[in-house]
């Protein structure tokens, strides 16, 4: 019995999935923010972009994959950081992911 509960929550825990997307600090990265909450202190939201993301091959995108072109799309909308309100991947295309992202303008620290 032990056995199979241990098989079923094996099934289980494989069949969730969790992705992780990387906030880099670097001096190359383009000064876009992404934030995973509302940011303490005073901001304004200037909007939320949807954005596709085609990735060629066989491996399906992730919103890692699509974080530069979606960041040059924050800065032409006017913002510094970006919270990501919703992903999907595509029905027929497994290879485009659509991104809702919240553009904020969040003033910077002296």
């Amino acid at each position: 019995m032990k056995t199979l509960c241990a098989v079923l929550f094996a099934g289980i825990v494989g069949c969730t999935q969790m992705q992780f997307t990387p906030n880099p600090t670097s001096g190359a990265d383009s000064g876009v923010q992404v934030l995973y909450s509302n940011p303490p202190g005073r901001y304004q939201s200037i909007g939320v972009i949807d954005f596709d993301y085609y990735r060629p091959g066989f491996r399906v995108p992730t919103v890692s994959d699509a974080l530069p072109k979606l960041k040059e799309k924050v800065q032409q909308a006017g913002g510094n950081a970006l919270i990501i309100r919703n992903q999907r991947i595509g029905n027929h295309n497994n290879r485009l992911i659509t991104i809702s992202a919240e553009v904020l303008s969040v003033p910077r620290n002296p």
